[in-house]
């Protein structure tokens, strides 16, 4: 998700406009029309975009931006920066790499758990302070998957050759 980043005078209180027409003033996130605004199905909780804190949200979507094996340091880096400085960070993935990323950051003491969520289709997914998430069907779990078929395919090759 791309932002432009506007500074009062003050440099206290930002605005950052969003491409999908959200907008985010300081702490307080006032979306036109958000995928998120329909989260909170708890009565008298508040929803997820009216949050006080800085966090940094990744959501895991078809259509995310992609950030490589030979990019995912700097994504570290950047992600370390923006919890260390308590900024907003607000972006969107197609890989789950960034999220095993930020979830290591998390296990080693460099990101604060209670900073990171994880949105996926409806869901909240946060971080307990290792680093481990629980993770819904369709969430992070290709690699698994692919992992699994791999060895499945590996042993009836294997089996194949010694009949």
């Amino acid at each position: 998700m791309r932002t432009a980043v506007h500074s009062l005078p003050d440099a206290t209180t930002d605005c950052r406009i969003n491409v999908n027409g959200s907008a985010t003033f300081g702490n307080v996130v006032e979306p036109k029309h958000s995928p998120f605004a329909q989260q909170s199905k708890t009565a008298g909780q508040k929803p997820s975009f009216l949050r006080i804190n800085k966090m940094i949200t990744i959501k895991y979507a078809s259509g995310g931006e992609l950030v490589s094996d030979f990019d995912i340091q700097s994504f570290m880096d950047m992600v370390m920066t923006k919890a260390e400085n308590d900024n907003d960070m607000n972006w969107t993935v197609s890989s789950s790499l960034p999220i095993e990323a930020i979830t290591l950051l998390i296990a080693e003491g460099k990101v604060p758990h209670d900073k990171v969520l994880f949105i996926f289709e409806d869901k909240e997914i946060r971080p307990n302070e290792y680093g481990v998430i629980w993770r819904p069907e369709g969430f992070c779990d290709i690699g698994c998957k692919i992992a699994e078929k791999t060895l499945i395919a590996a042993v009836k090759k294997r089996r194949a050759k010694n009949v």
